[in-house]
Formats: structure tokens, sequence, C-alpha cells
């Protein structure tokens, strides 16, 4: 079961503008760019980042039915880690089976209690492949 959206909100608002310049300091901490499918507003969500080889996932906290990881299914986007910026490729929603094995036992134990189902699941392309944007 996802987080509820009330917690989406709050962290939306005020605890991600508070965090994020702290959390840009750690590996796993990345911030995903999209765009809304209605609106055509960008948007920056930060996300915690888990890489196996060249595919990435996303733990999806609040469910696969939040607006940013539709935009991102709908209207890719980019991704921004270890200092670069990369576009998004192979995007798709993978259920916690498919990843699971593969994330840190700390990790899972974390989502876990969190009742984390989905991933989103995409590649970031490497900088030679990257178009300007």
């Amino acid at each position: 079961m996802p987080l509820p959206r009330w917690v989406a909100l709050a962290n939306k608002r005020f605890t991600n503008r508070l965090v994020e310049p702290i959390l840009r300091r750690f590996r796993f901490y990345a911030v995903i760019h999209h765009t809304g499918r209605t609106t055509g507003t960008s948007y920056r969500t930060p996300v915690y980042l888990f890489t196996d080889g060249k595919v990435s996932y996303v733990a999806l906290t609040y469910g696969s039915n939040a607006d940013w990881p539709r935009n991102v299914l709908a209207g890719g986007g980019f991704c921004e880690a270890d200092g670069t910026t990369r576009a998004l490729t192979n995007i798709g929603l993978v259920g916690r089976d498919e990843v699971w094995d593969r994330l840190p036992r700390r990790l899972r134990a974390f989502l876990r209690i969190l009742r984390v189902e989905d991933f989103l699941r995409f590649e970031r392309q490497t900088p030679t492949d990257q178009t300007d944007r």
C-alpha cells in the first residue's frame, strides 16, 4: 500500500526543498526531471536511485499511480545523478519480485515497512549518446 497522498503533498511543498541540499551528497540520491502530462509544467522529483549495471530503479513509495511516474512513462525525462544529467530510455514499471534480490538488505527492510510494490525501471543514456536538451 503506497504512502498517503497528504505525505506526498507535504514532501512536495516543504520537506524536499529542505533536505535536497543534504541528500545531494549521497550516492543513491537523484532528481528526475519530467513534464506534466496536462499542464506542460516542468517538475523535479527527488528519488532514491538503485543501479544494477546499465539499468536503474526507483522505488515508487507513493505507488505507480502518483503523478510523477505517470508523467515519466508518458513523456520521458532526465535523471540528474552523479554530477550528470542524462536522458531516460527504456522506461517501464516493474514489480517488486523483479528487483527485490538486487537491493541491499537494509533497504529491503525499509521498503518492506513502507509496503513498496512497484519500481520505475529505466536506463540512463551514456554521456556520448546524450543529445542536447
